[in-house]
């Protein structure tokens, strides 16, 4: 954003004037702040949508979806669930139905559940539970299957240890990588001694990986920062909750803050903002000192895929397999070539789950998916990083159809009743407007390096150029509720800077980031 006025003079409201570039959450929450105390605000925004990285819309005839952010991480002082909760656009507590998710084994081994415990999937808070009878994906003539329960053993080492991490113990490791990595190799002796399977150790392990890599935003956990940068994240407190996409879900909350800006004509839509000057020089070296601050950060490549999932014959519903549940993919068997070639093993390698989409899964169907899916039809969604996002970012559906049945093949001869019809892909990795997702500190980030990205460029004593976003909230960075904060924190720059700092007006709240915690999901 890049503000104007006479300095330090205090002077009337409207002298003041402010050009806001994007009008994602932070630029929203920005304009928004500045018009309501008076300001003169244009907001530029390049697409013909408000938003930025939260979308919801329809996709093909799956329904309606998030295809960026979808949870509330926390509710307490949250902006991003106070603003969805006033427009009634807040989850009841989801139902929780008693499912069986199916591990299934690349190698074509059984592999069996045999206790009630949860596992985590897709990302997210859900957690999958087992039913309490054993139910088995397959069986060998002499009935040898596996138990689950090394599966567990593995994504609890991980999630123990990065817990430790978020806590601030990460000891000498500079990276998430490093840290989980030599956890693991620690830990494995023991538990491949306790559980004799190491094929499917491994394959555990690699899934719990993935799903880290999904839940942070990176490629690899080696290129994620496990110090004070990455301890300085919390969530807020109370649960943590998946929108509402059938409501509308972020997109209709966001359009809620862009309403005034659009009627009062601050906003333009389809208006990229190709460089941003200044007439005086900058004070201190605020260039070359953000520029070193970029460098602490990366945006991940993390990209969602909907797979249409449908029976191969009506009458096998009748004592077959009933409900598809959500399933757990164990890669069990070497990976050969590299994730973003699909004729060398391809993307599909980079699943670790592809889990139920609907109500009761947190991922959030739309209500209107047409009667009888759930036993004739269903949609699974899968989330991928770095290469494999990569090759699967805005691509045809019928592409990655015939990728997906080839990469899955191992997997879906195990489901005879069960064959995928349509897969789509979100494209934040391909959108240039975008051109990722959301961001996390590399090794070695300093402990302020957030501060630092969100220094302004000061000209003449004035902050003449500030800078919002996610990655610059030290505390929420890669959430909603991060770049609504960082927005409220830059026009308050801007109204203490001008002398203008006073009461908010009726309607305007204050956004402050309350005592809080982090959690996993």
């Amino acid at each position: 954003m890049s503000a104007s006025g006479p300095p330090r003079e205090p002077s009337r409201a409207s002298d003041r004037t402010c050009i806001v570039v994007g009008a994602g959450a932070a630029g929203l929450s920005c304009a928004l702040r500045l018009q309501q105390h008076g300001v003169r605000v244009t907001l530029l925004e390049a697409a013909d949508r408000v938003g930025g990285r939260c979308l919801t819309t329809s996709v093909g005839d799956l329904g309606v979806f998030e295809l960026g952010a979808q949870w509330f991480h926390g509710q307490k002082g949250n902006p991003a669930f106070a603003l969805a909760e006033s427009l009634g656009l807040t989850p009841q507590t989801p139902k929780r139905r008693a499912t069986t998710p199916r591990h299934l084994r690349s190698d074509g081994r059984p592999a069996n559940a045999d206790v009630s415990l949860p596992l985590p999937f897709g990302g997210t808070a859900l957690a999958a539970h087992t039913h309490p009878t054993p139910m088995h994906v397959s069986r060998t003539p002499d009935g040898m299957c596996v138990r689950i329960q090394v599966v567990r053993s593995a994504s609890r080492l991980l999630f123990e240890t990065v817990s430790e991490l978020e806590a601030g113990r990460g000891g000498a490791h500079a990276s998430v990588g490093a840290a989980v990595r030599a956890a693991w190799e620690a830990a494995r002796p023991g538990l491949l001694a306790s559980h004799g399977d190491g094929a499917l150790l491994d394959a555990a392990w690699e899934a719990a990986e993935k799903l880290q890599c999904a839940i942070d935003g990176c490629g690899d956990l080696a290129d994620e920062c496990a110090g004070v940068a990455y301890a300085s994240y919390d969530d807020f407190d109370g649960r943590h909750v998946p929108s509402r996409p059938d409501l509308g879900g972020f997109s209709k909350a966001l359009e809620a803050l862009a309403a005034p800006l659009r009627a009062s004509g601050a906003l333009l839509q389809g208006r990229a903002a190709r460089a941003v000057r200044w007439g005086d020089a900058v004070e201190g070296g605020g260039v070359e000192a953000r520029a070193g601050a970029m460098r602490h950060f990366a945006c991940g490549a993390v990209e969602k895929i909907f797979v249409s999932v449908e029976r191969r014959r009506p009458e096998a519903e009748e004592g077959g397999e009933g409900e598809l549940p959500s399933l757990h993919l164990l890669w069990t068997e070497p990976a050969r070539g590299s994730t973003a070639d699909p004729l060398a093993g391809g993307w599909t390698r980079g699943l670790y789950s592809l889990h139920r989409a609907d109500a009761s899964s947190g991922e959030g169907a739309a209500a209107s998916l047409p009667s009888g899916w759930s036993r004739s039809r269903c949609v699974l969604v899968g989330w991928l990083t770095g290469e494999s996002a990569r090759a699967v970012s805005g691509r045809p559906s019928r592409e990655l159809l015939r990728e997906l049945e080839a990469g899955l093949a191992p997997f879906w001869r195990l489901l005879p009743s069960w064959r995928p019809v349509a897969v789509h892909a979100t494209s934040w990795t391909a959108n240039p407007l975008f051109g990722g997702s959301y961001s996390y500190p590399r090794p070695a980030a300093p402990a302020d390096a957030a501060d630092r990205l969100a220094a302004p460029l000061v000209c003449g004593g004035l902050p003449t150029v500030c800078f919002a976003g996610e990655a610059t909230h030290t505390r929420c960075f890669g959430t909603v509720a991060g770049a609504m904060l960082s927005g409220e924190r830059e026009a308050e720059r801007l109204l203490t800077a001008w002398d203008m700092h006073v009461e908010d007006p009726e309607g305007s709240r204050h956004l402050e980031h309350l005592e809080c915690r982090r959690s996993i999901f």
